[in-house]
């Protein structure tokens, strides 16, 4: 059975962040999860048993032993969990995640990456502190300490981003993205260009996400 814990951070990292997780407990057997693509990037340390990302178009396999980034995508990934779960993460907002690692989101788009290659030894040293947690209280505090440590104060999305943002994210006629170009007074090649900075995906894309989201909700 696994035990599932969620942490709001405090402001300014709520600006940036959904939520940090807790997932911990012990799997009998191997389990296999489908993960769509929701318009978000997640931040995964890896207490436990290694996990494997197993690729459905080739059938190829990846496994992730100690910390990973999962970028945006526009397709669903599928992940398999055996033996001892214990994993730590950080939800980011559609977004959010560029003023924590400082060049375009777009470079993790459809990839899941080990964060070792980006942080080297400082994610080590992080995950060290994790499991030294002696609740999950402790284990969020430290997270959200060293989230805010990493986040760059200077790295602010352009209005147009933001504007663009609230609305595909309201849905309906307000993502229409013709209609945002118009009242943000930006060509349509201008906000692409931002957003494969900022978000990953293109507005369009993200758009229709979350049309996906909400209609299977």
């Amino acid at each position: 059975m696994l035990f599932n814990q969620r942490h709001v951070p405090k402001p300014p990292l709520s600006k940036y962040i959904d939520d940090l997780w807790l997932v911990r407990g012990k799997l009998s057997g191997t389990w296999r999860n489908m993960i769509f693509p929701d318009g978000a990037m997640e931040l995964i340390l890896n207490l436990g048993d290694p996990q494997k990302l197993c690729r459905r178009e080739n059938q190829e396999e990846t496994f992730f032993k100690r910390s990973w980034i999962s970028g945006e995508r526009a397709a669903p990934i599928v992940i398999e969990e055996t033996g001892e779960v214990h994993l730590v993460g950080a939800r980011f907002k559609p977004g959010g995640a560029y003023p924590f690692f400082r060049f375009p989101v777009s470079e993790l788009t459809g990839r899941v990456v080990e964060l070792d290659a980006i942080w080297g030894g400082e994610l080590e040293r992080l995950r060290e502190q994790l499991a030294e947690a002696p609740d999950a209280q402790t284990v969020f505090a430290r997270l959200e300490q060293w989230l805010q440590n990493r986040r760059s104060s200077h790295m602010q999305p352009s209005r147009s981003v933001a504007f663009a943002l609230a609305r595909i994210q309201r849905g309906g006629d307000e993502a229409r993205i013709g209609r945002i170009v118009e009242m943000t007074g930006i060509s349509h090649k201008h906000l692409t260009r931002e957003f494969d900075r900022w978000v990953g995906l293109t507005p369009k894309l993200l758009a229709r996400i979350f049309a996906f989201q909400s209609a299977i909700a």
